[in-house]
């Protein structure tokens, strides 16, 4: 037992509390108790009360409750997250996580400010997750000095302010979520120097004024979500420079103005890309990045951006204009949204070239036929219409037919017939003639 030096007990039903033999392993380097049924307390500095640490701690998914505990000064991986703790981070935890890479505290009970010992020299860390607590205040300034940081995780939380310009000093960071919070301003200059940032979550927050053109300078972004904001002014044409875009969720503010033409710049749209985000560190930094979209009618967590999981959701906004055709050229986009807007002219036949599982068009002012060619995309499982001013025949197809089933999905076109709106549709005169003929034979044979 003396000689264990990796500990791997994650998935087990383990209950009850640690035992205290486990702390005795002096060549013990790296021990994994999560996703068990552990609970109890555990002692407030590591350092003192147990002989020997891993560096190597995860204790992630259990119920472990009480104060937040001080790691031991050689602390690498130190993952606490989902669990029950509470009270305020220790305002000597930076000076612990000196050495530390991987530090998840996130789905727990945490209050209180961020201490600004975190960061306050430069260290080593990559990856701080810190989503879904009750944290407050401001976000430290020196989160600059965590120049080695590539994924930082904040959301979720009751933190205020505008976000520091210092953080653009961390430039490796690849990953960066802030959302659902009280964060206010316009949109944060300092992103424009974090030229390597894949992931960008500021949704669900206060922030307003234009989406900058510097946007588009943003050559690695391959997620984008701006939603339920205050942002205003027209999406900026320099946004389709991003071409490794896989997700785009600019809903729920005041947008307007037509949709940016240039669509087809979006080659991560267009072509399968690689499954992986951020490289090595998927598995750890988007755990807890999770994208909420609509799809076949319900609200999905996206945990991680694969390239089958594409979308684009622009609802809920006053946009104007027309669809772009090159829309039809997103060939891998598996969500689009684009209701709630002012949208108008005719649906093109080219958004048939798409891998759609997802659409909803509704409340706008789109007119003509519904395109017979979204009865050629089998992977279609949701399509919403409803309120706009098309026309003609909804098309059939065995596939398509059992999407129509719901009466809602084209209700609000009063010259719509077919499908579910229960109106016969009479395309040519001259049927139209002999079923006035019919009706009329058949009065006649009735008397």
């Amino acid at each position: 037992m003396k000689n264990i030096q990796v500990l791997f007990l994650s998935n087990n039903n383990l209950t009850g509390n640690i035992p205290s033999w486990l702390w005795l392993l002096p060549r013990l380097s790296s021990l994994d108790l999560s996703n068990n049924n552990l609970y109890g307390t555990l002692p407030l500095s590591f350092s003192l009360a147990m002989p020997y640490i891993p560096s190597n701690l995860n204790l992630a998914h259990n119920s472990f409750h009480g104060n937040l505990p001080l790691p031991p000064n050689n602390i690498e991986v130190f993952d606490l997250s989902h669990n029950q703790f509470s009270g305020s981070i220790p305002v000597q935890m930076g000076e612990k996580l000196m050495n530390a890479k991987y530090v998840s505290f996130s789905g727990n009970k945490l209050t209180g400010a961020i201490p600004h010992s975190l960061c306050s020299k430069n260290n080593g860390i990559m990856n701080l997750d810190w989503l879904q607590n009750f944290l407050s205040g401001t976000i430290p300034s020196t989160f600059g000095n965590c120049t080695s940081l590539i994924a930082l995780n904040l959301a979720e939380n009751n933190l205020t302010g505008e976000v520091p310009f210092e953080l653009g000093y961390a430039r490796k960071l690849k990953a960066l979520r802030l959302g659902k919070n009280y964060l206010h301003g316009s949109f944060p200059k300092v992103i424009q120097d974090l030229k390597d940032l894949e992931f960008l979550d500021l949704g669900y927050s206060f922030f307003n004024g234009i989406i900058p053109p510097f946007i588009g300078n943003l050559s690695e972004l391959r997620v984008l979500v701006l939603t339920s904001n205050r942002f205003s002014g027209s999406i900026p044409t320099e946004i389709t420079q991003l071409h490794g875009l896989q997700f785009m969720d600019l809903s729920n503010n005041t947008q307007e103005g037509p949709i940016p033409s240039n669509l087809k710049n979006f080659e991560g749209l267009i072509k399968q890309t690689p499954a992986i985000l951020l490289g090595y560190l998927i598995d750890l930094v988007l755990l807890n990045m999770e994208l909420e979209f609509a799809m076949k009618g319900i609200h999905y967590n996206l945990t991680s951006v694969y390239s089958y999981r594409t979308g684009i959701d622009l609802s809920n906004n006053g946009l104007d204009g027309v669809i772009p055709e090159q829309m039809g050229s997103l060939k891998v986009l598996s969500m689009l949204n684009l209701s709630r807007n002012h949208l108008d002219g005719q649906i093109s036949e080219s958004i048939g070239n798409l891998s759609l599982g997802s659409l909803d068009l509704s409340h706008n002012q789109l007119s003509g036929q519904i395109p017979l060619s979204l009865t050629t995309i089998d992977s279609l499982s949701w399509i919403n219409v409803y309120y706009n001013n098309l026309s003609g025949k909804i098309p059939s197809s065995p596939h398509f037919d059992t999407l129509a089933l719901a009466p809602f999905v084209f209700a609000g076109n009063p010259f719509l017939c077919g499908g579910s709106t229960g109106k016969n549709c009479i395309s040519d005169p001259q049927e139209e003639v002999e079923v006035e003929v019919g009706e009329e034979r058949e009065a006649k044979w009735s008397r």
